[in-house]
């Protein structure tokens, strides 16, 4: 068996025992000691130093069957002044600090802290596997916080749900604490499922990994002040990329549908209108139907006189009559309304290209749009009360029952 005694992951770079290297094995029946030199020269290394990963990599084609390495005394060489001979990290192997790499096998590596992997008595780390190790790394961590990953799953994720990412080199847990049906430019339906996590967390785990390479990221969010030139700050993030970027400003797009004389503020002044329209069109047909049904019902209406009915019980009979029908009119218009602007609003949620719109249209109600409705048909509808009562007592009593009609 070939092995690499792993990288120990100092400040995001690997640190590597060199290939080949003898260790030395006169520390104990069944140890061995491995040192590797930091190299001090490069300018990333700068103290103090973290070490938050230690893997091991296959060196052959020859399936390693399933075993452990005990791992303890993880020492600093050199020590502090007055201990040359370097410091041993006491309780590295602390329960809950360490945590076994995912990997894309069929069986969990595994962590036990005990003293039959410690080497002078105490507990030790003992790793273990099931699966093979072969070129891809295997090892420990110490996982950032917080872990798993946290992210804003979409449609068929649940919360709670833990899944893991592959990242072409290693797999990254992450667990869905949020839930949203769409996000701007994952494209789509709203039906396929994306992950939305945090850059810094996301670095932070991938960082730690072998191979963790960090890369840049395909798409970036502006956010300008209000005084701020757009297009200047277009021209510029043009030069900074490439040419076969695409540059969007939302708020552009905004203003341009908002001078659309049919969207934003050009609604105002045709709601108006509808209303002012919708008014003298219900003032006029329950006034004509007011007309019509008193024209109808004289006959009733002069009997009713001549038998003792007064004005003001006739006036009450003539209104109840008309209001009972204003009320049944607006709550069956209502309804019929609601579901007719909901169908037809549905049939318009398509883009030019016959697409549709992510996220899809949502209907909203303004409640000054509502009132205002409301109040125009009961003022038709008073209208119409009041021109019965007047019709009615200008029936001419004597004539109506002369003529019998």
């Amino acid at each position: 068996i070939n092995l690499d005694l792993g990288d120990i992951d100092l400040a995001g770079r690997g640190v590597g025992f060199p290939p080949g290297a003898t260790p030395d094995t006169n520390t104990g029946a069944g140890w061995s000691y491995f040192a590797a030199d930091l190299p001090l020269d490069k300018a990333w290394l700068e103290p103090p130093f973290r070490a938050v990963a230690l893997y091991f990599v296959g060196k052959s084609l020859y399936r390693m069957p399933p075993g452990v390495i005990y791992l303890d005394e993880l020492t600093a060489e050199p020590g502090p002044a007055g201990k040359p001979e370097g410091v041993v990290i006491e309780d590295f192997e602390e329960p809950g600090r360490w945590m076994a790499m995912p990997h894309d096998g069929e069986s969990g590596d595994t962590i036990e802290i005990g003293g039959q992997a410690g080497r002078n008595g105490g507990n030790g780390l003992a790793f273990g596997w099931q699966d093979p190790i072969l070129r891809a790394p295997r090892g420990i961590l110490i996982p950032p916080d917080p872990f798993p990953v946290p992210a804003i799953g979409g449609p068929g994720l649940n919360i709670g749900q833990q899944l893991r990412l592959d990242t072409g080199s290693q797999l990254v847990p992450v667990v869905v604490a949020d839930k949203a049906d769409y996000f701007p430019t994952t494209g789509g339906s709203g039906s396929k499922p994306f992950l939305i996590v945090s850059l810094d967390s996301f670095d932070a785990y991938t960082g730690r990994l072998p191979e963790g390479i960090r890369r840049p990221p395909r798409e970036y969010w502006l956010a300008l002040e209000a005084d701020a030139d757009r297009e200047q700050v277009s021209r510029a993030a043009r030069e900074a990329t490439s040419v076969s970027a695409t540059i969007r400003d939302r708020a552009e797009l905004l203003d341009r549908a908002r001078r659309n004389p049919l969207a934003g503020g050009g609604w105002d002044g045709l709601t108006m209108l509808s209303l002012g329209a919708l008014a003298v069109a219900a003032t006029l047909a329950l006034g004509a139907h007011a007309l019509a049904a008193v024209r109808a019902g004289r006959v009733e209406l002069t009997v009713a006189r001549a038998l003792g009915f007064s004005r003001g019980q006739l006036a009450g009979a003539l209104i109840l009559e008309r209001l009972v029908a204003a009320v049944i009119g607006l709550a069956a218009g209502a309804g019929v309304g609601s579901l007719l602007s909901r169908w037809t609003l549905g049939l318009l949620g398509q883009t030019a290209a016959g697409r549709p719109i992510v996220p899809p249209p949502a209907l909203t109600t303004q409640d000054w749009i509502v009132g205002a409705t409301l109040l125009s048909l009961t003022a038709a509808a008073l209208l119409a009360m009041a021109l019965a009562v007047a019709a009615a007592t200008r029936l001419r009593t004597a004539d109506i029952l002369r003529g019998g009609e």
